[in-house]
């Protein structure tokens, strides 16, 4: 918190970032379990961004609650069910998603985009 709001933030998660990066063996371990870079991250990411998810995302999850049924799994279907509008459902349910998070990019907390960067 000190240095988020000194504004030098940046100084502290990058030096975290690169040091992850460095000593990561393989990259499919990368920033994965108890490490200081993901811990730091994590809640840094959370303190800065969850106003914003929440912004984001009340729109699409409030959609696809109302919209028709999603189950693709022709074990688990419903008598009288159809699975290709089952699957018709879940392509429009990832694509209001898709263009929720593409929309808000502009919305996004600078320090956010800065770090995905």
């Amino acid at each position: 918190n000190i240095f988020s709001t000194t504004g030098r933030i940046f100084d502290f998660i990058v030096p975290v970032i690169e040091d992850e990066v460095e000593t990561t063996e393989k990259a499919g371990t990368l920033f994965r379990g108890n490490c200081l870079a993901s811990k730091i991250l994590s809640s840094y990411s959370v303190s800065v961004g969850k106003d914003y998810l929440r912004q984001l995302l009340v729109d699409p999850i409030n959609s696809v609650i109302h919209e028709g049924d999603f189950e693709i799994n022709p074990l688990k279907l419903r008598d009288g069910g159809d699975i290709e509008q089952n699957y018709a459902n879940v392509r429009k349910g990832v694509q209001t998603f898709m263009d929720a998070i593409l929309d808000s990019v502009y919305f996004c907390p600078l320090v956010i985009r800065k770090i995905c960067a």
